[in-house]
């Protein structure tokens, strides 16, 4: 009958406990990141640049704005990481 009991991990706190860390983590980078782009806003640390977009049939070369933030610890980052954090927290 061994067999037909269920089977359970054998550190199911100990895998509780790693994923809880690891979720504080998170949030402690996702709140440190958030703090410093209301400071950055307030600053005005943005940079606009200008990304060509090239059509092959027309010939047109249009551009796209996108606005770059220079962090001190993580270096550059595009929109796609700091518009989403910005329209969960607007100041």
């Amino acid at each position: 009958m061994a067999a037909s009991r269920s089977i359970r991990p054998k550190h199911t706190a100990v895998t509780a406990q790693l994923l809880r860390a690891g979720l504080e983590e998170a949030a402690n980078v996702r709140n440190a990141l958030e703090t410093d782009l209301r400071h950055a806003v307030a600053q005005s640390d943005f940079l606009l640049h200008y990304q060509p977009i090239l059509d092959a049939r027309s010939g047109l070369l249009p551009v796209r704005r996108r606005y770059r933030w220079h962090h001190a610890t993580h270096g550059w980052s595009g929109p796609d990481r700091f518009i989403p954090l910005w329209r969960k927290n607007p100041a």
